[in-house]
């Protein structure tokens, strides 16, 4: 098609590429086949340029241009990317002829091989990159001097916009070479995403795998009891026969929660109990004769082959008590849990009578402020950048995730009364939201 007198150049290209384009149905359908069709070497670029990932550039994929079908096409850059198979070996002609039209109608076509993604993807795409950003060299048009110069993102606000090509603020024709930083700019990628740079943990945002543990978050957060004997966990028709026996055997027997629990039950309820004598002697423990005889025949026998002294001589105690947990969390009404392995890594407010296992990581504080804090997405954020993975599941560590989050402090309400003697201070203002 040619321009009349009366159609600009712009005009023109839109007429083959804009919205008002007329494409035939069998072609729109064609290119709706192809995208379900893509080739592997398709499928790997396409990750790298869709969702603006390019520079901020909008691409589209087996697009409509006149009576052919551009396997991806910039309108913002009037830019049509061709891969080519094997096929196209013995097609060089009609590419030709393909590319001529193109470019005719003020596109411009880069073509490459398969191979060429599979084997330098990182080349291809810098090569899109230099079409995408201008030589920094070249002037700006004419009457454009003085005008604040505009970036790519903002070319494709207006699909059929006149394309204006960006151009380092404050240049014009003339100052090539004046106070020019003629580095080259490093293009990051990551999973085959642009990125702003790649921190020492490989990843792309601020790099806190070196943040402290801080000393207010020490000894709030802890793993649970680890039994080492499996003979510790009971059924409830046991507890339920125990307690009908003799009544204080209540005192040694605990519902134990587990990440599973917590991950898939109503309210994380355990289904679980477990024996606990906590640090009894074994003259206390025996006392409770039920529950200490079925220790002694299911559990003794494992530890009497275990290799460290402390657990073989003390059989009737669990391999690790946490002390230290127990007691923060015997002065509560309640504590926040999350499974040390799962997808979401949610936090769970539980009674005190449930005693953590190992696979759970309990918080002792009951306060729902420090719980909003904790499902918050500012922790979750934290987590993410900290945390440990197990497959495809979060890894919570206490001592990671936890102690060295920077929890936001609780200012004094500005409502609230000064003591007396300060009524001429100053009073603190929380900020507003």
């Amino acid at each position: 098609m040619r321009a009349s007198q009366s159609q600009t150049p712009h005009d023109e290209i839109s007429a083959v590429t804009g919205r008002s384009r007329q494409v035939p149905t069998a072609l729109l359908q064609r290119a709706k086949e192809l995208r379900k069709q893509q080739t592997s070497a398709e499928k790997i670029l396409w990750e790298c340029v869709r969702d603006r990932r390019l520079l901020n550039a909008k691409f589209r994929r087996q697009h409509n241009l006149g009576q052919f079908i551009a396997d991806f096409y910039c309108h913002a850059a009037r830019l049509v990317i061709e891969l080519d198979g094997e096929i196209h070996q013995s097609r060089k002609m009609e590419d030709g002829d393909r590319d001529q039209w193109m470019q005719s109608h003020g596109l411009t076509v880069l073509r490459f091989t398969n191979d060429r993604v599979f084997e330098d993807l990182e080349g291809v795409l810098g090569e899109v990159a230099r079409v995408l950003l201008p030589s920094p060299l070249a002037p700006l048009p004419q009457g454009e001097g003085d005008k604040k110069v505009e970036q790519v993102n903002s070319l494709e606000a207006e699909e059929d916009a006149p394309l204006r090509l960006p151009s380092p603020s404050g240049r014009r024709a003339g100052d090539e070479g004046k106070g020019m930083n003629n580095t080259p700019k490093i293009i990051c990628y990551l999973d085959n995403q642009i990125v702003p740079q790649i921190n020492s943990s490989l990843k792309s945002e601020i790099d806190v795998s070196q943040a402290v543990r801080l000393k207010a978050n020490l000894n709030k957060c802890f793993q649970g009891v680890i039994p080492v004997g499996k003979g510790f966990i009971v059924t409830e028709q046991q507890v339920n026969q125990w307690i009908k026996a003799d009544p204080k055997n209540i005192d040694v027997l605990k519902l134990f929660s587990m990440g599973a629990n917590l991950a898939g039950n109503p309210n994380g309820l355990p289904d679980r109990w477990i024996i606990d004598f906590n640090d009894m002697p074994i003259e206390d423990a025996s006392e409770y004769k039920l529950p200490f005889a079925h220790v002694k025949a299911n559990v003794k026998p494992e530890r009497d082959t275990n290799r460290r002294d402390v657990r073989r001589i003390n059989w009737w105690k669990f391999g690790e008590n946490a002390p230290k947990m127990k007691r923060a969390l015997a002065l509560l009404s309640c504590y926040f849990a999350v499974p040390e392995v799962s997808k979401w890594a949610i936090f769970v407010p539980c009674p005190p009578e449930w005693l953590p296992g190992n696979k759970t990581k309990a918080v002792a504080s009951n306060d729902f402020y420090v719980f909003g804090v904790l499902t918050s997405n500012v922790h979750r954020t934290w987590m993410h950048a900290q945390k440990s993975t197990l497959e495809d599941r979060t890894a919570y560590t206490h001592n990671t995730c936890f102690e060295t989050f920077p929890f936001p402090q609780i200012l004094p309400s500005p409502l609230a009364p000064l003591p007396q003697g300060e009524g001429d201070k100053r009073m603190v203002r929380l900020p507003s939201p």
